[in-house]
């Protein structure tokens, strides 16, 4: 029962700065995993058919271009913001 509270226009800006941020945390993030990359968008009437951020057949969209643009500031010279440190 996920909630569907985040509309899909916002979804880029949420991917591109969370993958950005987790970069530069002092908490040794080595990997982070998007939740659905691809999903088969076969009925309308799923929505958990339609969470993907790659069409099936592949392709650009927003939120597979805010992927690879938070992969790249995730991965850019910047200060380190600490998080974990002492924990």
């Amino acid at each position: 029962g996920a909630l569907d509270y985040l509309p899909e226009r916002l979804r880029p800006g949420y991917i591109q700065l969370t993958l950005a941020a987790l970069g530069h945390l002092d908490c040794g993030v080595a990997a982070a995993l998007l939740y659905t990359w691809v999903t088969p968008e076969r009925d309308p009437s799923n929505a958990q058919d339609w969470f993907g951020i790659s069409p099936p057949g592949g392709g650009a969209t927003p939120g597979t271009a805010a992927f690879a643009a938070g992969l790249r500031a995730a991965t850019a010279p910047a200060p380190t913001d600490a998080l974990c440190a002492g924990s």
